[in-house]
C-alpha cells in the first residue's frame, strides 16, 4: 500500500517537473535551479547555536562579521558560503589575538581548501574568488584561546 502511494506521487512529481520544464522560460528555469543549489549549500553553514564564536552585520550568507572569544576550544565553525552556480568575490580582513593553542582559517572552493596567512601582528588580509559550487569561510580551533575578529564583504 504504501509502496503505491510512493510510486503515484513520484509519478506526479515528475510530471509536474515535465510540465513545468516544458512551459518555463529558461531564465525561470535557471532561477529555480539557483535556489535548490543555494538551499542546500546553506545546511554546510554552522547554526547558530552551535557556533564557537558569533556571527553579526550579517548581509547574506556570504558577507558580515564574525567575533569570538575563546577559552580552550577545539572544533570548526563553518561562518559564511554556499553553494552558487555564480562566481563571487570576496574580501576577508581581521585580526586574531592568541593567548595559547591554535587558531586557522580555511577557505573551500569545491574539493580544494586553503588557509589564510595570520602574520606576525595577528593580521590576515586576502581575496576569495569562489568558482561556483560549495565554497565556505571556516575557522578551525586546536584547544584556543583567545580572540578573533573577522569580516567579509564583497570585493
Amino acid at each position: 500500500m504504501i509502496r503505491s502511494i510512493i510510486r503515484i506521487l513520484f509519478c506526479l512529481f515528475l510530471i509536474a517537473g515535465i510540465a513545468f520544464f516544458r512551459f518555463a522560460e529558461p531564465a525561470d528555469i535557471v532561477d529555480g535551479f539557483s535556489n535548490v543549489v543555494e538551499f542546500l549549500g546553506k545546511s554546510q553553514l554552522t547554526s547558530e547555536y552551535k557556533l564557537i564564536g558569533e556571527r553579526y552585520d550579517e548581509k547574506d550568507d556570504y558577507t558580515g562579521c564574525y567575533k569570538c572569544t575563546a577559552d580552550d576550544e577545539t572544533g570548526q565553525d563553518v561562518i559564511y558560503g554556499g553553494c552558487s552556480i555564480s562566481d563571487i568575490d570576496l574580501k576577508i580582513k581581521g585580526k586574531v589575538e592568541t593567548t595559547s593553542g591554535d587558531l586557522k582559517i580555511r577557505i573551500r572552493c569545491g574539493s580544494d581548501v586553503y588557509e589564510i596567512d595570520i602574520d606576525e601582528n595577528g593580521l590576515f588580509e586576502d581575496k576569495i574568488e569562489f568558482n561556483g559550487g560549495g565554497s565556505y569561510v571556516m575557522i578551525q580551533y586546536e584547544h584556543f584561546s583567545g580572540n578573533i575578529d573577522l569580516k567579509t564583504e564583497y570585493a
